[in-house]
Parts: structure tokens; sequence; C-alpha cells
């Protein structure tokens, strides 16, 4: 979550206006408009204004502190590692793009977490383009599971696992799309990323 999104959610949450919350603080009508079309983050002191404007601190508006906004279940900030159909190279880098809410009863403490941006149709309906997936970093699965897998150190894929002792199999949703077998040796060509254990709409 960054800067924008946090003060939109923020708004959204209070019931204020960007037009009501700049004339409260004295800032330029145009403000909030001006940092959503520019991307930008205003100063720190203007930053601290808004901040304490709705009793959050600097650090939640960047989107680097857990927060429990009134009558929401506790949340907490998970890394997003990018999308799985343009590859998983940010999971290699431990690189976040941004950072999005979970519920903090999904990813308890001493265990990895990581949410994906779906991109593509293959799991659809079960899962859709935009949709996010929250994965838990773990290097087998069980068969039956939604899994991510990347293939042949290359290529990022969510897909529902089936395996026996000789082959693993990669089962899309859609059945426009085969199923991926992979026999004897070629099992190598598959790792276990994590588990997929949530899918929610990204606001």
């Amino acid at each position: 979550m960054n800067f924008i999104q946090g003060l939109e959610n923020l708004l959204k949450e209070k019931g204020i206006t960007a037009h009501k919350m700049c004339m409260d603080l004295g800032f330029s009508k145009d403000a909030v408009f001006n940092w959503r079309k520019r991307g930008t983050i205003p100063s720190g002191e203007t930053l601290q204004k808004v901040a304490d404007y709705f009793g959050v601190t600097t650090d939640f508006l960047l989107g680097r502190e857990n927060v429990i906004l009134p009558g929401e279940l506790p949340v907490k900030m998970v890394p997003v590692l990018g999308s799985v159909k343009a590859g998983l190279n940010g999971i290699a880098r431990e690189e976040a793009s941004d950072y999005y809410p979970a519920p903090a009863s999904l990813v308890p403490e001493g265990e990895k977490h990581f949410y994906l941006i779906v991109d593509g149709d293959s799991m659809a309906p079960e899962l859709n383009p935009g949709d996010m997936a929250l994965v838990r970093r773990q290097n087998s699965v069980d068969s039956g599971t939604l899994g991510v897998f990347l293939i042949d150190g290359e290529e990022g894929v969510i897909k529902r696992v089936r395996y026996d002792t000789d082959y693993i199999e990669l089962v899309s949703v859609n059945p426009e799309y085969p199923v991926r077998r992979f026999d004897h040796a070629e099992v190598l060509r598959v790792f276990v990323v994590g588990r997929v254990i949530s899918v929610s709409k990204r606001y």
C-alpha cells in the first residue's frame, strides 16, 4: 500500500472528502489531486499534519506499519512481490513492489508470507486477473492444493497440484488450458515456492 492508497482508505473509512481534509488543514484544494496525478509524497511537515488529522503515524501512511482501523479485524502489511505471469524474479530478490493488508490471523509470526497479483485467466473463475493471492512460503504442498510454482527457474505459475512418486501435474481451472505434466526426472524442473492460503480482490 502506497501513500495515496493509504490516504484514500482513511478518507473512505472516516467518511471525509479530500476537499474537506484540505480545507481543514489549510492545504490547497487541489493538493490531493496533485499528489495523485504526480505520484508524489508530500513533505515531512505536511505528511505529519495528514497523519495527525487521522490519528495514525506517518509510517502507516507510507505503508510501513501494521494498523487496526476502527471496526476492522487486526491486519498486517504483507509485501507484494509482483505477478505470476511476469515471472517470480521479485521472490528471488526479496524486493517488494508494494504492501497490501492481510488479516493477522492468516499471517502468524514465524511464517513468511507475500502477495502475488494474478495475471491471466488460466485459473478462472477461481482466481481472476487482478486478484491478490496470499502465499505462505514453503517448499512442499499437499497434492490437491493450490500452490505457486517456478518452472525451469523462470516461469512462475499458480496451479492446483497433483502428484505421485514419479510425476507432478499442474492443473488449471480454466478448461482451455491443458494439464502440464512432468514425469520422472522432469519433476526436478518444478520448484515449489509456496501455498496459496487466501485470495482477495484488490481495492
